[in-house]
Parts: structure tokens; C-alpha cells; sequence
């Protein structure tokens, strides 16, 4: 397939990307302005969460009956209704309207938009060559970063400028120029015609879930991203902001500093792995390996450094770590995982890493609250070692399938 299929694909998926950012201020905003609590508005990704954690389990009952570019555009469109009845909906509430109707837009949403990665990432082998596959996650990934940053610095003002509601609407067009995108990419005949013999019910639940467990260097692999999504919790807001009013002594605005160095740093990663591409290809296990190693380093680094300039170094710093490793790992789950258990192994990590954010959030929170918040950040740097260690020592395992030179 030519760069024009892939073309496609990435220019949906970024508007539909830019248009969720837009979508979660304004909801965010809309909410809290009608109950003016938190309690509430925390319910929002709360719902959202358990949501995409659901559609992640029932991902492959649609694998095994429909094609990826069906599911994905389904997705899409189906998530482009819903926002229209939301936008139309928020327009008739008022503080005194309950949020029933509200919450089950969302919840709706969040349903279809559980399928949508897992769906994309398996899509991309089939679209690139295999040779090509770094090159193209490190571009999809560069792109999702930038998106992600210009949405979140432009949401809010937008919000405050437009209103909630217009900048649902704002929401709608982009999603609607998402799926039109999305009609125009085609797959190879391999895919259309792909399940003859489709698994009973159960089977159908478990195929993805049974291959991880079944096949070691998966099974060492998935392991190593539950340790990093259990550590991943340090960097949600209510921990990132105790430790920037306890350690660096700083206000509020210093969270969205971090936020911003990190993002400019993911950037920064994906375009390493673009250009380096070539030479990364030989060294997927290192790469990753090395990668887990370093990011538990900057883990401690940052907790131990009071300096909030040197933090701001140190969270540009976790950008090319982590996007380093994050897009060797994909790779390696492209190129070794067969092309019709990928998107039902994709969905059971992403169905996982819902999960494990809800635990991390939980678990953290309270270490922060009884132990502090260095302890915090100390566990979870051990997470990561812990990881990277276990990569370490099974890299003959993984390297056995990846055949991944190291």
C-alpha cells in the first residue's frame, strides 16, 4: 500500500484526535458550569474510563464479524451522531436540568471510541511495509502529540471565547471531515475476506487475551506496560500538583509548564524515531529495554530535584524516553503478533491500560496521602525498574521471536 492510504489515515485520525480535545474541555467546562462542583465534573473521565475499558473487552466480538475500516469508521461516525444530539442537548439544559442525559452521551461516546485505536494500530501493517513500520508509528506518533498540545493550549481559550457549545460545534465539523477522510483508505483483499470460521462467543473474549498469556516475549512485553501504566498514576493532575506546591514550591501554573515540556519533548521523540529510523529498526530490543532503564531514572531524578527550571528539564526529558520505547514496543507487536489477533491484542492492552489507570490512580493517591509524596514517585520509579529488569533478563525469550538484534 502507497503513503497515500497511510495519508488518510493520519488525517482522520488527527482531526478526530484535535476535535476529542476540544470535546473534553468543553464538556469539562459545561459540566462544571452547571453543577459548580467537582465531584461531578470528576465524573466525566470517571464515566469515560470504565466506558472505553467495557469496549475494549467487547472489542473482539466486532474483529471477528466486521473489517478494521468498518469498525473504524462506524466509530467515528457513530461518535459524529452522538456529538450532534449532545450539542443539540447541551443547548436545552440549564443548572436546574439533571445530567442523566448528559452522562449517557458521554458514556456512548466513550463505547465507540474504545475501538478506534486498537483498530488504527492494527491497520497500519497493512497499509506500510514491514520495513516501514518505525518510521510510520514515529510519524502517527509525532502527530498525536502535536495535535494534543495545540488542542489542549487552544481548547481552553477557545471555551472561554466561544463558549462550550460553540466549540462543540467546532467538534462536530472536524469529526465529520475525520470520517469523510476515512471512507477513502483501502485495505488489501487479504483483510476483507479474512475470518471464514468465525470463534464461538467465549473463544471470540478470550483469543486476544489467551495469545498474550500463550506467547512469552508478549506475555514479558504486556507485563512490562501494566508496571509502567501502575507507575503512569504519578503523572496524573492531583499527584503532579501535590508535588508542585511540596517540592518545587510553586503555584499551579508550574503544572501546565510540565504538561508543555513534556509534550514538546514527545514531539521531539517522534521525530528521532523518524530520522533514525533505519538504524532503530536492528535495535527494537535495546531500544526498548533501554528506555524502560532510563525512564525510571528521570522518574527519581525528578522527585529528588527541587529546582523547578531542572524539572522542567527533566519532563522534556521523558518525551524521546518514553516515545522511544513506547513506539519500539508497538513495532515489535506489529511486526511479530499475526494480522488477525492484532487488533484483539491491541484491544486486551488497551482494556488493560484502562484498568490499570484506574488502580494506579487509586493506589498512588493514597501513598501520596499517607506516605508522600516522594514515596509516590520512589514506587513508582521501582515499577519501572522492575520492568526494565524483567526485559533484561528474558531479552533471549524475546529476542527468540522479535529476532530483534541487540
Amino acid at each position: 500500500m502507497g503513503k497515500k492510504q497511510f495519508g488518510f489515515l493520519v488525517a482522520g485520525q488527527s482531526l478526530a484526535n484535535i476535535g476529542d480535545v476540544f470535546y473534553i474541555v468543553s464538556m469539562i467546562t459545561l459540566v462544571y458550569t452547571i453543577t459548580g462542583t467537582a465531584v461531578y465534573t470528576a465524573m466525566f473521565p470517571a464515566l469515560r474510563c470504565l466506558a472505553q475499558f467495557t469496549s475494549g473487552i467487547l472489542a473482539p466480538l466486532l474483529l471477528d464479524r466486521f473489517r478494521l475500516r468498518s469498525i473504524i469508521i462506524a466509530s467515528q461516525l457513530g461518535q459524529t451522531i452522538l456529538l450532534l444530539g449532545l450539542t443539540l442537548y447541551s443547548t436545552q439544559i440549564d443548572s436546574h436540568s439533571p445530567l442523566y442525559g448528559l452522562y449517557g452521551f458521554i458514556i456512548l461516546m466513550a463505547l465507540l471510541d474504545g475501538w478506534t485505536t486498537p483498530a488504527r494500530n492494527a491497520m497500519i501493517p497493512l497499509l506500510v511495509e514491514k520495513d516501514q513500520l518505525l518510521r510510520a508509528n514515529g510519524l502517527l506518533s509525532t502527530v498525536d502529540q502535536s495535535v494534543q498540545m495545540a488542542g489542549w493550549a487552544m481548547g481552553g481559550v477557545l471555551v472561554a471565547w466561544l463558549g462550550g457549545t460553540t466549540v462543540l460545534w467546532l467538534t462536530f465539523a472536524m469529526f465529520s471531515l475525520s470520517v469523510l477522510s476515512l471512507f477513502f483508505i483501502r485495505l488489501p483483499e487479504s483483510e476483507r475476506s479474512r475470518e471464514k470460521n468465525k470463534p464461538g462467543l467465549g473463544d471470540s473474549l478470550k483469543e486476544g487475551w489467551s495469545y498474550i498469556w500463550a506467547i512469552k516475549p508478549i506475555r514479558i512485553l504486556t507485563t512490562m506496560d501494566f508496571l509502567e501504566g501502575i507507575a503512569g498514576g504519578v503523572w496524573m493532575a492531583a499527584i503532579l500538583l501535590v508535588y508542585v506546591n511540596e517540592v518545587l514550591h510553586q503555584g499551579e501554573q508550574w503544572w501546565g509548564f510540565i504538561n508543555a515540556s513534556y509534550f514538546l519533548g514527545t514531539i521531539a521523540g517522534g521525530v528521532i524515531v523518524i530520522a533514525l529510523a533505519n538504524q532503530l529498526n536492528s535495535r527494537l530490543l535495546v531500544t526498548v529495554i533501554g528506555g524502560t532503564l532510563c525512564t525510571g531514572l528521570l522518574t527519581l531524578c525528578f522527585i529528588h530535584v527541587s529546582v523547578p527550571v531542572w524539572a522542567l528539564v527533566i519532563s522534556a526529558l521523558f518525551g524521546p524516553v518514553y516515545q522511544l520505547q513506547a513506539i519500539a514496543k508497538q513495532t515489535i507487536y506489529q511486526r511479530v503478533v499475526p494480522t488477525n489477533l492484532l487488533p484483539k491484542v491491541l484491544s486486551a492492552q488497551a482494556a488493560l491500560a484502562y484498568i490499570t489507570f484506574g488502580v494506579s490512580a487509586i493506589g498512588l493517591s493514597y501513598v501520596s496521602d499517607h506516605f508522600g509524596i516522594r514515596a509516590t514517585y520512589d514506587i513508582a520509579a521501582a515499577l519501572i525498574f522492575t520492568g526494565a529488569a524483567l526485559g533484561w533478563f528474558c531479552r533471549k525469550a524475546i529476542r527468540t521471536i522479535t529476532q530483534v538484534e541487540s
